[in-house]
C-alpha cells in the first residue's frame, strides 16, 4: 500500500514478478486505478509498457473495516452493496488480512461464514 510509483514498478520488474495488486485504496472500497481490469503498466523512462501485469486491488477488508468499522453486519452489507453496483463489466479483486478474524475486534464466525459463501 505504499507504492511509489518512481521506484516499485522498477522493483517489480526487475524482480521479474509476473504480476502485482499493490495499487489499491488504503481506506476505502473502489477503482484507484479507474478499473478493476489486469493492464500493464508504463514505464515512461524505457517508453514500453513493464513485462509484470497490475490486477488492481479494489476490495481490501481494512479499507471497508475504516469505513464501516469493526461491525461484521455493516461489513457484508458494504461489501455486498459494492458487489451488485458493480457486478458486470469489470473484475473484482480482494484482499483480506488474517487480523480481520480476530474474535476479540469482530463477529469473526459472521465474516468467515459470509467469505466462504461469496467464494465458496
Amino acid at each position: 500500500m505504499r507504492y511509489h510509483i518512481n521506484e516499485t514498478s522498477k522493483i517489480l520488474d526487475k524482480l521479474n514478478v509476473s504480476s502485482d495488486s499493490s495499487l489499491g485504496y488504503r481506506n476505502k472500497t473502489g477503482f484507484r486505478c479507474g478499473t478493476g481490469f489486469p493492464y500493464k503498466l508504463y514505464n515512461f523512462d524505457t517508453e514500453r509498457a513493464f513485462d509484470f501485469v497490475e490486477i488492481p486491488l479494489v476490495v481490501m477488508d481494512m479499507a471497508v473495516i475504516h469505513q464501516v468499522g469493526w461491525n461484521a453486519d455493516l461489513f457484508i452489507s458494504h461489501v455486498d452493496d459494492f458487489l451488485k453496483k458493480n457486478q458486470g463489466f469489470t473484475q473484482i479483486t480482494f484482499n483480506f488480512h488474517n487480523s480481520t478474524f480476530d474474535p476479540i475486534l469482530v463477529d469473526a464466525q459472521k465474516l468467515k461464514s459470509y467469505y466462504l459463501d461469496l467464494f465458496g
